[in-house]
């Protein structure tokens, strides 16, 4: 196949991974990566995968696997806090890192093998980069490439009312943590893990209702980090919330697209589909994307062929697993219903929250705790 020359739209994991691959199968093309932070702007604090896209990273890149896997953190259990209250209950095994870490990693691997990434280049007219063999938009949600050619990829963009924004903190969460807790102006709930020796990211999130009744709407990023570390005083034991250039509010657009590819322009990560934060898979989802992508593109005659086979490899996984987040994000945009369960029907509740997860699995995980649960309900049923 022909591919002399490259561009991808996004310097993320999506965009840098597919490059480092691409370079393997391809060693003469020209590889181009646009990406519209500079050098030194790394927006992100921590990131999760799973053990099974950790041996794909060795497999597929070694040299960037090690730098990676030196500085991650594993955990597994689940810690719930819920209104005051707190359990602990067995759940599966992941991995946390910084993204900032990753990104540099990557980066770094790039720059070795003779990739070009161009730096505070904001692409918002594709005729800039569309001159070239394969073009890929690997530039998230908000995908500009995506955009350009949106009636091709038929794409639908459902922006929920809930409200989040990342933040990290020197707190350390030795695990995956779910807090929710009611507030005078309404419930709040966050995800908190651990991803280095010093920080943990940490993950407000609220309905429109309590965003609005809370005043967010006219606080600086200062004073609404501020508020929040209050809200979860408790919880950050004194510690306090720390922002960054992409620490600010947003609410979650639930993306999809119709057509996975048009002509010779590949979407990769966000840019094609997102999974619900509270599932920790858009890294995982998108470094999947990036090896599925690329080993396409090697065995296939032509773009075209290569594109389609990606599209029938992925899409029903991917389907799937954005389903099972969409159930997730549902389950926590309907935490007001929840807020006066104790703390064993609400933890079963988050354990059991997706089709995926169930009781069946938490069967497998900790059956001492299910065990626990069914002792409760009894209790109240007689």
């Amino acid at each position: 196949m022909n591919l002399d020359k490259i561009n991808i739209v996004g310097g993320g994991p999506a965009g840098l991974y597919f490059a480092i691959l691409m370079r393997e199968y391809y060693p003469e093309s020209k590889i181009t990566i646009f990406e519209r932070n500079s050098i030194d702007d790394l927006e992100g604090w921590g990131i999760v995968i799973i053990q099974g896209t950790v041996r794909l990273l060795q497999k597929c890149d070694s040299d960037s696997y090690q730098e990676i896997v030196n500085h991650c953190k594993l955990w597994s259990d689940v810690d719930v806090r819920h209104n005051g209250e707190h359990m602990r209950v067995r759940g599966k095994e992941y991995i946390s890192t910084s993204r900032n870490l990753l990104v540099s990693a990557l980066r770094k691997r790039c720059s070795t093998l003779g990739i070009d990434i161009l730096y505070n280049k904001q692409i918002t007219d594709t005729s800039e980069v569309a001159k070239c063999d394969l073009l890929v938009g690997a530039d998230g949600a908000n995908s500009s490439v995506r955009d350009a050619y949106k009636e091709a990829f038929k794409t639908t963009i459902d922006l929920r009312k809930h409200w989040f924004v990342w933040l990290g903190t020197r707190k350390i969460f030795d695990t995956i943590t779910h807090i929710s807790k009611s507030t005078s102006t309404g419930s709040f709930t966050a995800e908190a893990y651990v991803y280095s020796d010093t920080h943990s990211s940490f993950i407000p999130n609220c309905s429109d209702e309590t965003w609005c009744a809370s005043g967010f709407g006219e606080m600086t990023v200062d004073e609404a980090v501020h508020y929040l570390s209050e809200v979860f005083k408790d919880e950050l034991d004194g510690q306090p919330l720390l922002s960054n250039e992409g620490s600010i509010w947003r609410q979650f657009p639930h993306v999809t697209n119709e057509n996975w590819f048009h002509e010779n322009v590949l979407l990769l990560g966000d840019a094609l589909r997102t999974a619900h934060f509270s599932i920790g898979s858009g890294t995982r989802l998108a470094i999947e994307d990036a090896v599925i992508a690329a080993q396409c593109l090697s065995t296939h005659d032509t773009v075209s062929t290569a594109l389609a086979e990606f599209e029938k490899r992925r899409r029903p996984l991917m389907e799937r697993l954005q389903g099972i987040a969409y159930e997730s994000m549902l389950w926590f945009e309907s935490i007001d219903e929840r807020m006066n369960l104790d703390i064993v029907p609400f933890t079963y509740e988050i354990m059991t929250r997706t089709s995926s997860l169930g009781e069946r699995s938490l069967k497998l995980t900790d059956p001492e705790f299910l065990k626990r649960y069914q002792e409760y309900k009894k209790k109240g049923d007689s």
